[in-house]
């Protein structure tokens, strides 16, 4: 099967300071001695939806102490859905994802640490150390870091034009280097497949669906429902191989070509 462009459909250091009235406390002295560079009241360690209600929640129960939210991406806090469909179409920017505004983090005095990643946490000591060797003690934590991409290990993986779907980024890179593509293939069959299949497909690309299941949403409906909505995308022109799967990636010069 040729393609010049496939994904996978898997849902994967800027300061955004924001200190006014509640200023950090100075370093606190952990249990052993240990001196961290910072210390804040809250920390809170992953940068998606559940971490941004954290901090929206905590300021709207009255917490008066210090807020550091760390997030691995370069982004705010944003809902992922989206990133299949409309923001995928061209239809929706990335502000309108947003869990809070950009001025949120601003007017409540909560801190934004994006595009870092929390490398150890000592919750004996309360003691985090950031990617940037930044320790910061803290006195209480939510570790809220979600899921990851499970990246499929098989012959070819290193190929260019093989991408996963988790962030703004890789939406971005799925929608660009499909406009030029003489057709996509999703692995799996199941929401977010169909749903970038079906984005795709309306942007007037040609796309193939390589699954497991014999048909799509089996898993989840069963198939009669699930066959029913296969119909619908194979009367949209989504190519459908069900009781299949993956074996390997062909590709020339660096790039896949084939799976």
């Amino acid at each position: 099967m040729a393609t010049r462009s496939w994904w996978c459909s898997t849902w994967g250091s800027r300061t955004r300071s924001a200190i006014g009235s509640r200023r950090p406390r100075a370093a606190r002295r952990p249990p052993s001695g240990r001196v961290a560079d910072r210390s804040v009241d809250f920390l809170i360690i992953g940068g998606g939806v559940a971490g941004g209600y954290c901090a929206r929640a905590l300021r709207e129960e009255g917490a008066e102490g210090s807020i550091l939210l760390v997030g691995r991406e370069p982004d705010p806090p944003y809902f992922r859905p989206a990133l299949s469909k409309e923001y995928l179409a061209g239809k929706q920017g990335r502000e309108d994802g947003l869990v809070v505004s950009d001025d949120w983090w601003k007017e409540n005095d909560v801190e934004l640490l994006t595009g870092t990643s929390v490398m150890k946490v000592d919750a004996g000591e309360r003691v985090a150390k950031l990617s940037t060797r930044e320790e910061v003690g803290f006195g209480k934590a939510l570790l809220a870091t979600g899921s990851n991409v499970r990246r499929l290990q098989v012959e070819g993986c290193e190929l260019e034009g093989i991408h996963y779907l988790r962030s703004y980024g890789n939406s971005d890179a799925i929608r660009a280097e499909s406009e030029d593509a003489d057709g996509v293939v999703l692995i799996g069959g199941s929401f977010i497949a169909c749903e970038v299949a079906a984005t795709l497909t309306a942007r007037g690309q040609r796309c193939a669906l390589v699954m497991q299941e014999e048909v799509t949403f089996e898993r989840q409906f069963g198939r009669d429902v699930g066959g029913f909505f296969q119909g619908v995308l194979e009367e949209h022109g989504i190519e459908i191989h069900g009781g299949d799967d993956l074996d390997h990636y062909e590709g020339s010069d660096g790039h896949v070509g084939r799976v």
